[in-house]
Formats: structure tokens, C-alpha cells, sequence
């Protein structure tokens, strides 16, 4: 991680961003798609354009992913088993004192990171099976920001859940408030709730399609 780089100053920063309105009436904040599961922000020296990324030797390309992958493991929450279901929604925002051109797709090698490991790739994140147009909902876009204190901030959402998913959260989180109701009155935690509640019904919701709702079987939060 750049040595100046600060994760918690930079997220106050974005966090307050987002708060105001767009500072110029041609930036468009598109509307996040579901809840959001993780946050990421990250320094702008390593967002690097496609352009620039074609010409370098591989190794300085390993370098800087591995950089990206290092700044993204801690602020990524505990190990996925399982990438999200259905089409997560993923959110880049630039903040840099110029804009990139046209298609720098300056998150590419960052998303790249938020994919399920592959052969002879496993310094990923599993929160997206992959990052075509079929498997996540990308947008990419840019706000200013002073010169030299630019950053970028990468979230990811469930976004638009299959059916079977929506109604089984449902009933997961009717489960919750009857069990917790119950287990409160005997002073158990509520995380160990959740983690009874998922290990007792991981079989049934892995074996619909194939797939583990928003990482359940981890003791995630619906």
C-alpha cells in the first residue's frame, strides 16, 4: 500500500461525497441495485488505464496487482466459499482532479480481484463469478477531487436477486426475528443465532441451483 495512503481518511472523504449532490450537472450517480455487501477504496495510483496496462512489462503488471489485492484482502471481510448469486451490482467512482478518458476502465484489474479464484489466479475475492456483462452489473464513473488527494471507491451489491433467492430471504428473515425472539430471552448473542440458523439450512439453500445465497453459509447478514 502506498505509504501515504490512508483507507479511513479516504472513505470519510467518499462517504461525504456521496452525500452531496454531483458537483457538475453531467455526472451521473447511477443507482445502486440491492445491499450492499462490501467497500473498498483505493489509491489512485493504483487504478491504472487499460492503456497504459497494455504496454508494461508483465511483471510490473504482477507488482501492481498484487499491491491492489493487498490493499483490498483487509477491507474485504472474512474469506468467501462462495461468489454472490445471481447479477451483483458493482459501483466504481474515480475521484481524481481530471477526469480518465473514454474506456480507461481504470477498475478493470480491481474487479478483476472481486472474481472467483481460477487456475493460475487465486489472489481473489470471490464476490462475482465473473465480470462480463452476464455475471455482474459494472458501472464505472468520475467526480473531481483536489489534485493530489484523488482515490477510487469500489462497492459491491447484491443487485437483482433470482426469484428463489428473494423468497427464501423472506423467510430467512422471519426466521431470524422468531429465533432471536426466543434465544434473546436466554441471553444468547444474535450472531450465534444467525450461525445456528445457517448451519442447520446451508444444505437445502446450496443445493437450489447450485448456489449459496449472499454467502449464508459463512454467517453472513442477508
Amino acid at each position: 500500500m502506498p505509504s501515504r495512503f490512508c483507507i479511513e481518511t479516504a472513505r470519510e472523504r467518499a462517504e461525504a461525497a456521496l452525500r452531496r449532490p454531483p458537483p457538475l450537472a453531467r455526472i451521473i450517480r447511477p443507482r445502486p441495485v440491492g445491499d450492499l455487501v462490501a467497500s473498498f477504496v483505493l489509491p489512485l495510483e493504483l487504478l491504472k488505464r487499460q492503456n497504459w496496462s497494455r504496454h508494461q512489462p508483465i511483471g510490473l503488471l504482477a507488482r501492481v496487482k498484487d499491491d491492489l489485492y493487498d490493499v483490498m484482502r483487509p477491507q474485504a471481510g472474512p474469506p468467501r466459499e462462495a461468489p454472490l448469486p445471481g447479477r451483483p451490482f458493482v459501483r466504481c467512482i474515480r475521484f481524481s482532479g481530471k477526469a480518465p478518458d473514454r474506456g480507461a476502465d481504470t477498475f478493470k484489474m480491481a474487479i478483476d480481484i472481486l472474481c472467483a479464484p481460477e487456475e493460475g489466479k487465486h489472489r481473489r475475492l470471490s464476490f462475482l463469478v465473473d465480470d462480463n456483462e452476464d455475471d455482474a452489473d459494472v458501472h464505472q464513473h468520475w467526480e473531481p477531487a483536489p489534485p493530489g488527494r484523488g482515490f477510487g471507491l469500489l462497492e459491491v451489491y447484491t443487485g437483482a436477486l433470482p426469484a428463489v433467492w428473494c423468497r427464501w430471504r423472506g423467510c430467512a428473515e422471519r426466521a431470524f426475528r422468531v429465533i432471536g425472539w426466543n434465544r434473546a430471552r436466554r441471553g444468547q448473542p444474535d450472531d450465534l443465532v444467525k450461525a445456528a440458523f445457517c448451519r442447520a439450512h446451508v444444505a437445502k439453500m446450496q443445493s437450489a441451483r447450485g448456489l449459496t445465497p449472499l454467502g449464508l453459509c459463512e454467517g453472513a447478514i442477508l
